[in-house]
């Protein structure tokens, strides 16, 4: 019993390949069966008389009925496209690349917004009027007497808040 399964080293043939590397009764056989297949699509032959055409039973022109189906849907979806025989190109990174330099642009420009949309929000903010209140009331006293001597009779942060 097979429990594992790999990726596949080979990737099997698409349509086209498929149908060179046939040989040419097959691919007119082929043809013969998907013009009866669409006859009796399109209501003008019975699964019976195409069966009898093609000397198949009748289970297996249903068979191939399905089939044809399933191809005819899969060829409906969008193709990958292969890229058999070249190695695959890694695409190459340039600093000058517009598509780069875009979404560079655009980090940029978000950060700035993020940036003034802060300091918005900071300029907002009320301002203390007074500095954090100490324990001792006597140190606090006697250092403002000494910052204030320095300074000129004014301790800095003490200023008056301006109006806006």
């Amino acid at each position: 019993k097979r429990l594992a399964f790999g990726i596949p080293e080979k990737q099997p043939p698409g349509v086209k390949e498929l149908w060179s590397r046939a040989p040419i009764e097959a691919q007119q056989r082929a043809h013969q069966t998907c013009v009866q297949i669409l006859a009796m699509w399109l209501g003008k032959r019975d699964r019976e008389a195409v069966a009898k055409e093609l000397s198949i039973p009748p289970l297996r022109v249903w068979q191939l009925s399905q089939q044809a189906l399933s191809g005819m849907l899969a060829g409906l979806l969008k193709q990958p496209r292969s890229r058999r025989g070249r190695p695959a190109a890694e695409p190459i990174v340039s600093e000058d690349d517009p598509r780069l330099l875009k979404k560079k642009i655009e980090t940029l420009e978000q950060r700035v917004r993020d940036r003034d949309e802060l300091v918005r929000l900071l300029s907002q903010l009320p301002r203390p009027t007074s500095g954090p209140p100490e324990s001792n009331s006597t140190a606090k006293g006697r250092r403002g007497a000494k910052r204030r001597d320095r300074v000129g009779g004014q301790v800095p942060g003490d200023e008056a808040p301006k109006a806006r």
